[in-house]
């Protein structure tokens, strides 16, 4: 039973590095402009000792910058739950091109005509969180695009490559468990 629902297409899924940054925005703003919607998913509301987008920082860079010709939209888990209805209605509406997000969206979000996504610091994801993403850009019958954009091209995220490699979410699980391993019931690890 693998494969996409009836009438949807497999999302087209790239690994951006810093080099092609530029290009991927060029592509986003295109398919922007011909109608298509985006999402932008950030992975925290704040910024982190690590050095990790947040959602907010993503937001303001974007409306200030690359995205600034058109409606922007932001959500996250920190907004009640009536903000995020409000914020997503007016997505689905397409009163808003692209929406800044965590990954508050991973599940139970239909908008067919969001056929973009970019997941910003992309080896901060889980291999299922990942894949649970991309499917929100796998909605209708237009194709799908996802972008999981790295730190750098060089360096080594399992993840994201296996992520890139397949949209066959069993291959994803089994890679997931071989990279993360199984786990104790008793036990620190």
């Amino acid at each position: 039973l693998q494969g996409e629902p009836p009438g949807r297409q497999p999302v087209l899924t790239y690994r951006v590095a810093a080099a092609q940054i530029d290009s991927w925005w060029d592509h986003v703003r295109k398919k922007l402009h011909e109608g298509r919607q985006a999402y932008v998913v950030v992975p925290s509301v704040e910024e982190s000792a690590r050095g990790l987008a947040s959602v907010r920082s993503a937001y303001e860079e974007l409306a200030n910058g690359r995205l600034e010709a058109f409606r922007l939209g932001l959500v996250h888990g920190r907004l009640s739950s009536a903000e995020k209805q409000a914020v997503m209605e007016a997505f689905r509406e397409r009163e808003i091109d692209a929406l800044v997000c965590t990954s508050v969206i991973e599940v139970g979000i239909d908008v067919p005509n969001a056929t973009l996504m970019t997941i910003l610091d992309a080896e901060s994801f889980g291999l299922s969180q990942l894949h649970q993403l991309r499917g929100r850009v796998a909605r209708g019958p237009v194709q799908g695009i996802c972008g999981a954009i790295t730190e750098s091209a060089d360096g080594a995220h399992p993840r994201v490559d296996a992520f890139v490699a397949t949209t066959d979410g069993f291959a994803l699980a089994n890679e997931d468990l071989r990279l993360r391993g199984p786990g104790e019931l008793v036990g620190t690890r």
